[in-house]
């Protein structure tokens, strides 16, 4: 279940990049997958960066970076 949920946030991660321009908050993206925690988000980011695949400044607000990923503009 841990990779599941690892994996819905690295994908919600995407999507509102490519929806908003921005990276999500923290309480973003617990809105947006109906999680209650925010510290579980959190340790699950830690595990994102610690792949590889996000990048964070320390725990400034959307500073979440996808590595190996090119996002580009929509019409």
């Amino acid at each position: 279940m841990e990779n599941k949920t690892k994996e819905k946030i690295y994908n919600f991660i995407l999507r509102y990049i490519e929806e908003y321009g921005y990276a999500p908050s923290i309480r973003d993206i617990c809105r947006g997958l109906g999680l209650k925690s925010t510290s579980s988000v959190h340790s699950y980011l830690k595990k994102l960066q610690e792949d590889g695949k996000i990048e964070m400044r320390g725990n400034l607000p959307r500073t979440i970076r996808v590595t190996d990923y090119i996002f580009t503009r929509k019409g």
